[in-house]
């Protein structure tokens, strides 16, 4: 696992009121916990991937196909397939061969082995995770930058990293309103509207997206934006947040975290 480290210049804030530096250790601490989070969720990213490519290359039809067969074999046939038409034939051994493919799958699960299309999935929940992560961190430094008394400094360091992921918050916005982005919706409440087509997208909706390390959706203005899922993105993060801890006026021992 890779560690991001975030130094605070000192224990003790200066140059705020009592109130506003209150409010600021508790941003900072908001920032700290974001980070944390990106960090594990890369990891957990990463490894999820690992074990994808680990994986046999079959289908999991062909994997269990002899386990199915051998169930399939020892199913009662309840009707004579004399007495059935062909379609009825055809759909009759269907309904077997579902009802057998079912209960292979099942026992796997009993057995502790979770499903292909879960362990798939692990890769998009932790790329989320990354992603939500750092568009807490932008949301954050927004907050911060625009307390009173605090430096300018924050505003810069915020401002520098909404322009190394210029598609944050359009792509964040669209994962967490997957629901309307299917429906070629932006917007919120009754104020929804269609996405606007580009020119030669034919209203092509993509969502949840996953190009190498590059998570996309399309985004409320009909373009497609994506946000790298990468160390890169999360040191970005880091960069950004020592930048506005450093611009903020401090006294006493620093220290270093995480512990």
């Amino acid at each position: 696992m890779q560690v991001f480290e975030l130094r605070y210049p000192g224990a003790f804030l200066d140059g705020l009121t009592k109130d506003v530096c209150h409010q600021v250790g508790l941003l900072l601490s908001v920032l700290e916990s974001h980070l944390t989070d990106a960090a594990v969720g890369l990891a957990l990213y990463q490894e999820a991937q690992v074990r994808l490519l680990q994986q046999p290359h079959r289908p999991a039809w062909l994997r269990r196909r002899d386990a199915v067969r051998t169930v399939e074999n020892e199913m009662p046939r309840q009707v004579p397939p004399a007495a059935l038409s062909p379609d009825e034939f055809v759909k009759h051994m269907s309904d077997i061969h579902a009802a057998a493919d079912l209960q292979v799958r099942r026992a796997e699960w009993a057995a502790g082995q979770a499903p292909d299309s879960y362990m798939q999935h692990l890769v998009f929940i932790h790329a989320r995770t990354v992603l939500y992560a750092l568009d807490g961190i932008s949301k954050a430094l927004g907050v911060l930058a625009d307390t009173s008394g605090v430096p300018l400094g924050v505003k810069t360091a915020k401002n520098a990293y909404d322009a190394a992921l210029p598609d944050l918050v359009g792509v964040r916005d669209s994962s967490h309103h997957v629901e309307d982005r299917a429906r070629s919706l932006s917007g919120q409440g009754k104020k929804k509207k269609p996405v606007p087509p580009l020119p030669g997208n034919n209203r092509l909706i993509i969502t949840n997206g996953l190009r190498g390390n590059q998570f996309g959706h399309t985004l409320a203005d009909g373009r497609y934006g994506e946000v790298d899922i990468s160390a890169t993105s999360v040191e970005t993060a880091q960069t950004a947040i020592q930048s506005a801890f450093d611009a903020l006026a401090w006294h006493g021992p620093s220290r270093t975290v995480p512990f």
